[in-house]
C-alpha cells in the first residue's frame, strides 16, 4: 500500500493513542510524487495529525544505498512545513556508511534512521546480530553528543 487511507488512520489513531504511524515514503510513492518535495509535502498534508513519523527509503529494503543529497531536500521540506511529523531515513544503512547521513542529520538532529538489508545474514535471512550491534555503535557518533 503505497498512500494509506488517511481515513482509515484517522480512525485508528484515537483508539490506539500510544501506536505510533509510520508512513513509508518508498520508491513508488516518491514517483507518484515526481520525486519533487513540494508535491510530497502535498500530499503529506493528507495525514497531518494522524502520522507520527514520514520514513523516507527510495531503497524499499532492497538495500540500494541513500542518497543524502537528494533526500535532503525532501527533509528541509519536511522541517519547514510544519506538519508536525518526525523523520526517519533509510536506505542501505549498514555500520561502515552512517557517513552518509551527516548532510541531513546537520539539518535535522533529532532524525531517526532505519536499517535492514544491510545488516542481515543473507544465508540464514535474519539479521546479523553483529553488524546490528555494530551499526548502533557507530550511530552514536552522529547522534550522541556529551
Amino acid at each position: 500500500m503505497v498512500w494509506p487511507d488517511p481515513g482509515a488512520i484517522k480512525a485508528f489513531k484515537p483508539k490506539n493513542p500510544r501506536v505510533k504511524i509510520i508512513l513509508q515514503v518508498g520508491s513508488t510513492a516518491l514517483n507518484q510524487v515526481e520525486r519533487q518535495p513540494f508535491y510530497l509535502i502535498r500530499r503529506l498534508k493528507e495525514y497531518k495529525g494522524i502520522i507520527d513519523f514520514v520514513l523516507l527509503d527510495d531503497s524499499g529494503g532492497a538495500g540500494r544505498v541513500l542518497n543524502p543529497r537528494f533526500l535532503l531536500p525532501f527533509v528541509l521540506s519536511i522541517l519547514q512545513s510544519l506538519l508536525d511529523m518526525r523523520i526517519v531515513i533509510a536506505g542501505g544503512l549498514s555500520k561502515s556508511n552512517l557517513h552518509l547521513i551527516t548532510p541531513i542529520v546537520s539539518h535535522c538532529p533529532d532524525l531517526s534512521i532505519d536499517a535492514e538489508g544491510n545488516v542481515r545474514d543473507k544465508v540464514k535471512d535474519c539479521l546479523d546480530m553483529k553488524e546490528v550491534s555494530g551499526f548502533i555503535i557507530n550511530s552514536f557518533e552522529f547522534f550522541v553528543h556529551p
